[in-house]
């Protein structure tokens, strides 16, 4: 599993004050369901692997992010998608999978060739309820052989290079392609320990209410983030989502039955 530096990745664009209008997110919150079984992290939707899990259907809209920067709406394409949730004593399961994405996998960074997708699930560490330094940023980049995995953590406001990189990496993340209608699409799974002992981690117990958000980017460039587009998997519309001290949306771990 590669494991690298994403600041150029995550643009500059995803950190300014939204404008006042509304767009519509996946869900706000969802509930995880107990597990006795954790799934296989390696990005392949299994037979069986997530029926354990909460499953929420996903309507989300996919917006330019180049229109974002210009404080305008520009025009958002509604798309659909799948997210599981699921939990046992250690860990918290997510996969997402989406569907008629365009394919973007080019991941070379030592030559600058890199054009691709990600997930990052953004968690609440200081309990604010807000994005705020010090908080936890888990992210899922397309690439080959099951994708890149990074572990972070805020240590700026704005600005590239915004998170850096965990000293100990915690968890893991996968993604392949999901054949489908369209453009086909992706299905991204990750697992992360509810308690792992790591101040740079978010920290939960089964049945807590974990305030995060899921967000999906397609077609990150470095240096070109106005070519991206984004959308809100779990958390609060995109107006009240990017900026600064932005609310979080929430998670609701369960307990063992």
């Amino acid at each position: 599993m590669t494991r690298i530096a994403l600041g150029a990745l995550l643009p500059l664009a995803l950190l300014i004050s939204a404008p006042a209008w509304s767009q519509e997110s996946g869900v706000a919150q969802a509930d995880a369901a107990w597990c006795d079984q954790p799934p296989t992290v390696d990005g392949v939707y299994a037979e069986g692997e997530w029926d354990q899990a909460t499953s929420v259907d996903l309507a989300y809209d996919l917006i330019p992010l180049g229109s974002l920067m210009a404080g305008a709406l520009g025009e958002a394409t509604r798309k659909q998608g799948q997210l599981y949730l699921m939990n046992d004593a250690e860990n918290l399961y997510i996969a997402v999978a989406l569907f008629d994405i365009e394919a973007h996998e080019l991941f070379s960074p030592e030559t600058g060739n890199v054009d691709v997708n990600l997930i990052f699930a953004r968690f609440d560490v200081d309990g604010d309820g807000v994005t705020s330094l010090g908080d936890d940023q888990k992210v899922v980049v397309t690439a080959p052989d099951g994708g890149a995995y990074v572990d972070q953590y805020r240590v700026k406001d704005d600005g590239d290079n915004d998170h850096a990189t965990d000293a100990v990496p915690n968890g893991s993340g996968k993604v392949m392609q999901w054949p489908g209608e369209g453009a086909g699409g992706y299905f991204y799974e990750l697992s992360m320990p509810l308690d792992p002992g790591d101040l740079q981690d978010v920290t939960a117990r089964p049945g807590d209410e974990l305030r995060g958000s899921i967000v999906f980017l397609e077609g990150i460039r470095p240096g070109r983030p106005a070519e991206a587009k984004v959308g809100i998997l779990l958390g609060q519309p995109v107006a009240q989502s990017l900026g600064p001290l932005s609310p979080y949306g929430s998670i609701f771990l369960a307990t063992e039955p």
